[in-house]
């Protein structure tokens, strides 16, 4: 199996390195949520009285922040291939989920194991691809300006590409990061910086990275100095400017640490040469693990639980019990995303879907409807 990516003009194949990056970035995203989603930044009272958990968390935020931007960039390196069957496709897992979830709770209600009754009204909100949830929000639109995309990087030579993407990050750093300046960019959370690292991606594509180095290495020196910077901040410049404007740049996603830190960890996982089908089947549904810990009705119990296992446990405790959760709920998804995999297969097959997916292409490429739909 060969490494292409996106300057090839063919449906490309994909080694297992990278989809066993997806993998990582899946579980570091689980990490995440788990620390500063559900826990809050460490207490002042915290860091002084606990100062090696405090770093440790701090350390551990950071190491885990390139989750997305590691995702996005393997999106970028490949290229998306956006079709009618692709847009469907990704919209259906996005519903499946979400009314799997709906549905459950609803039985929930009916024998009583939760309180909160779900309206008809939230039932069908829930049910809309996007509300509530800013990735999956961004990725449609990333899916749907794609080809746009991708056009530019096969008409662009390597070095005008590479040009163009520091100019592109260089104003997202300045203006959203350096400055916070709200421009669009969200700290990270947006289309806009999506497009950022899917050329980035793409440019990686296209070039000769040389290899004289570790990008490993250097990923975890970034990523470990970046926590350490912080904690140190705040232990011994408290609620200074300089403390203050540290803080406030250290978890965001457009972070110049964090989207360098990301990309070199992408490279290592380059270097990488591995043909594994089990990696491959788990890799294609990590997106489940994602939708089904974060959808709106799930969220707060997830980020309950995983503060319960903090206040109540304590030391190598703690990490056994966080880890064993953790790994439990990426384990479930993937099992149960399973069922959404045979269903889209047979729905795939059909001959309504074929017709209707033939029908929506013929007005996107003739510009025109057809007699009969």
């Amino acid at each position: 199996m060969t490494d292409k990516c996106i300057v090839n003009k063919r449906p490309l194949l994909r080694q297992s390195n990278f989809e066993l990056l997806r993998i990582v970035s899946m579980f570091l995203v689980l990490i995440v949520h788990a620390d500063f989603l559900s826990l809050g930044i460490p207490t002042d009272w915290e860091i002084i009285n606990h100062p090696v958990s405090s770093m440790l968390r701090y350390m551990v935020q950071s190491l885990a922040l390139v989750c997305v931007n590691s995702y996005v960039l393997v999106s970028g390196y490949y290229g998306i291939h956006t079709n009618v069957k692709s847009v469907l496709r990704f919209v259906f897992i996005v519903i499946f989920w979400r009314l799997l979830i709906n549905f459950s709770w609803l039985g929930s209600e009916i024998f009583g194991f939760v309180e909160c009754k779900l309206t008809i009204q939230h039932f069908i909100m829930l049910c809309i691809p996007g509300n509530g949830d800013w990735f999956v929000m961004a990725y449609i639109v990333l899916l749907l300006i794609a080809p746009i995309l991708n056009s530019f990087v096969r008409n662009c030579s390597a070095r005008k590409l590479w040009i163009y993407v520091l100019l592109y990050e260089g104003v997202q750093v300045i203006y959203s990061w350096v400055l916070h300046i709200e421009s669009g960019f969200n700290s990270g959370y947006s289309v806009l910086s999506f497009t950022g690292l899917y050329l980035i991606g793409a440019a990686i594509c296209k070039s000769n990275i040389r290899k004289n180095y570790s990008p490993l290495a250097l990923y975890l020196i970034l990523s470990i100095s970046a926590g350490v910077t912080v904690y140190m901040a705040r232990r011994f410049f408290p609620h200074t400017p300089v403390s203050l404007w540290i803080e406030s740049r250290f978890d965001v996603y457009n972070s110049i640490i964090v989207i360098l830190a990301s990309v070199f960890l992408f490279l290592y996982f380059k270097r990488l040469r591995i043909i594994n089908s089990t990696v491959n089947k788990i890799a294609a549904s990590t997106f489940a693990v994602y939708l089904m810990h974060m959808h709106p009705l799930i969220r707060g119990i997830y980020c309950e639980i995983c503060r319960k296992i903090y206040y109540d446990y304590s030391n190598w405790r703690y990490l056994l019990l966080i880890s064993l959760f953790i790994t439990g709920v990426f384990v479930i998804a993937i099992l149960i995303d399973r069922v959404r995999l045979r269903v889209w297969r047979a729905i795939e097959t059909t001959e309504n879907y074929r017709v209707i997916c033939g029908n929506i292409q013929r007005i996107i490429t003739d510009n025109r409807i057809p007699d009969r739909i």
